[in-house]
């Protein structure tokens, strides 16, 4: 829940930390280590992420959810967060199917994991 906003975060290691709920409306990350944070429910709305490593950032949904990937740190594993959730993409993928399939957010859900998947094939390159 810290209050980060404005914050100048370049450069910064902020491997595994708990980030949870952090406010970091217009803070400039570019550069940033985040592998293995945890950001369920931070606001990244204007952060600057250029070239931080360890994230992905993804849409958010109708519904005020941010969709991104993080990366385990110390592994080549990456995974979903959306607000208070974080799975691995097969994780996600299942349980949005069980609980949304067929429906406007489930497609929107969908979707969006599909363009996390393609954003995290180009960043594998």
């Amino acid at each position: 829940g810290a209050n980060l906003a404005g914050a100048y975060l370049a450069g910064a290691y902020l491997a595994r930390a708990n980030l949870e709920g952090a406010n970091f409306q217009g803070a400039n990350l570019a550069g940033a280590y985040l592998a293995g944070a945890y950001l369920a429910r931070a606001n990244l709305e204007g952060a600057n992420f250029q070239g931080a490593k360890g994230i992905i950032l993804g849409p958010m949904r109708s519904d005020g959810y941010l969709f991104l990937l993080a990366q385990s740190e110390g592994s080549t594993e990456w995974l979903v967060f959306a607000g208070c959730r974080n799975f691995t993409m097969k994780e996600a993928r299942k349980h949005w199917k069980d609980t949304r399939a067929g429906t406007p957010l489930g497609d929107e859900t969908f979707a969006i994991l599909d363009y996390l998947d393609a954003r995290l094939k180009q960043v594998q390159k």
